[in-house]
C-alpha cells in the first residue's frame, strides 16, 4: 500500500506545524509511553492528518485517521517526527493489521419502536454487513449487570419494553468492524424512521422536521467471535 504525501490540501508548512505543535506538548515516558500534561483536544489531528497524505487503494476516513494517529505517536516515542517517518511507520501498521486473520463481529443494542411488532424479525444485508432485529437476544449474546471502568455501572437488559437490533460483519481489527457496522445501524435508523413518520411532520423554528419514532439503546454491544469485549479498562491522558 503506498503512501504518498498530499501537499495539495496539506502543505509543508502546515504539516510542519502540525508536527511542532505536538511535540511541544506531548512527552516521552520512560516506559515509551506518551503523556499530554495540557489537555488538548485531537480533533485538529483528525482532521488534517488524512489530508495530508494520499492512500492507495483508499481507506475509509474512520480508518485513515486511526492508522496516521498511530504513526504518529510512534514516530513522536521514535524521536523523529517527520512526514517520511509518519509514512514509513503508516506503511508497517498497515501491513501488519492486514496480516490478521478475517473474523466475525457482532454488535447489539435495544431498539424501541412504535408498532414494535412490525419490525420483529426484519433481516437484510448492506454493505457486506447482517442486520436482523428481534424479540429476544440468543443466549451468547446476553449479558448480566456489570461496572465498566468508563462509564459505571450497566445494565444491559433496560430499557424495559424494547426490541433488539443485531449487525455483524468479518473483519480484520475491532474498530473497523464498530465502524462498519455503526454506520448500517445508523442508516436502519434513519430508513425506519422516514418510513414511520411519512406524511407526518412537526414545525420547528421555522424548518420543517420528521419526527422520528424509532429509539435506540444508551449502549452498544460488541462481541468478537462470541466473546464480549465491552469489559475493558480505559485509562485517560496516557497513551
Amino acid at each position: 500500500m503506498p503512501i504518498k504525501r498530499n501537499s495539495k490540501l496539506v502543505s509543508n508548512e502546515q504539516l510542519q506545524a502540525l508536527f511542532d505543535d505536538f511535540e511541544s506538548n506531548s512527552t516521552v515516558l520512560e516506559d515509551g509511553r506518551l503523556s499530554f500534561p495540557g489537555f488538548r483536544t485531537t480533533q485538529h489531528l483528525r482532521e488534517i492528518l488524512p489530508d495530508a497524505f494520499i492512500v492507495k487503494p483508499a481507506l475509509r476516513r474512520s480508518a485513515a485517521i486511526r492508522l496516521f494517529l498511530r504513526a504518529l505517536y510512534q514516530s513522536r516515542r521514535d524521536g523523529l517526527l517527520t512526514a517520511e517517518a509518519v509514512i514509513e511507520r503508516a506503511e508497517e501498521f498497515y501491513r501488519q493489521d492486514r496480516a490478521v486473520r478475517l473474523k466475525k463481529f457482532t454488535l447489539w443494542t435495544k431498539i424501541r419502536a412504535r408498532g414494535m411488532a412490525q419490525v420483529q424479525n426484519l433481516k437484510f444485508n448492506w454493505a457486506d454487513v447482517s442486520i436482523r432485529t428481534v424479540a429476544e437476544l440468543p443466549k451468547w449474546l446476553r449479558l448480566e449487570p456489570f461496572e465498566n471502568s468508563s462509564i459505571g455501572y450497566v445494565d444491559p437488559a433496560q430499557p424495559n419494553h424494547s426490541g433488539y437490533v443485531i449487525l455483524s460483519c468479518r473483519e480484520r481489527m475491532e474498530d473497523d468492524a464498530v465502524d462498519r457496522m455503526l454506520d448500517a445501524l445508523h442508516l436502519l435508523m434513519a430508513l425506519m424512521n422516514i418510513y414511520e413518520t411519512r406524511g407526518s411532520w412537526t414545525i420547528m423554528s421555522g424548518h420543517n422536521w420528521t419526527a422520528g419514532q424509532l429509539r435506540m439503546g444508551p449502549f452498544q454491544f460488541v462481541f468478537r467471535e462470541r466473546k464480549f469485549l465491552g469489559k475493558k479498562v480505559v485509562s485517560h491522558g496516557v497513551v
